[in-house]
């Protein structure tokens, strides 16, 4: 499939960033049809590959809201297989500025084992 195609000609909102940046990843057609709680389980699946992981995160972004907040956060602080996950998904909360991440967040920030640049993504989100 060539993303660039679909993204010029018709897509769904859902695949379409709303964000002026180029992502690793383009979601997934059919997670137009699924809730934000199941492409937070994709999202969170550490036996699952990154890529599709990935998908799911840019899903839940370009959805935007609390709840896809709240679901990205819980990666943040659940996640034990992926430093490079973490960093995105504390970015892509700093795309987002909702609240509903802060906690999420700051517990990414507190935790002392948290990769440097996990924390360092998360300190960066926090302060926008």
């Amino acid at each position: 499939v060539d993303y660039m195609t679909l993204k010029s000609d018709v897509a769904c909102a859902c695949m379409l960033s709303p964000y002026n940046s180029v992502d690793p990843a383009p979601p997934h057609p059919s997670h137009v049809d699924m809730s934000t709680e199941e492409i937070g389980v994709i999202l969170r699946d550490m036996s699952l590959p990154l890529f599709e992981r990935y998908r799911a995160m840019f899903s839940l972004r370009n959805r935007g809201g609390a709840a896809c907040a709240l679901e990205l956060g819980r990666a943040l602080v659940e996640d034990e297989s992926s430093a490079t996950l973490r960093h995105e998904v504390a970015y892509v909360l700093g795309q987002m500025q909702c609240d509903e991440s802060l906690e999420a967040l700051e517990a990414s920030l507190e935790r002392e084992s948290e990769h440097r640049m996990v924390r360092h993504e998360s300190s960066s989100a926090e302060a926008i």
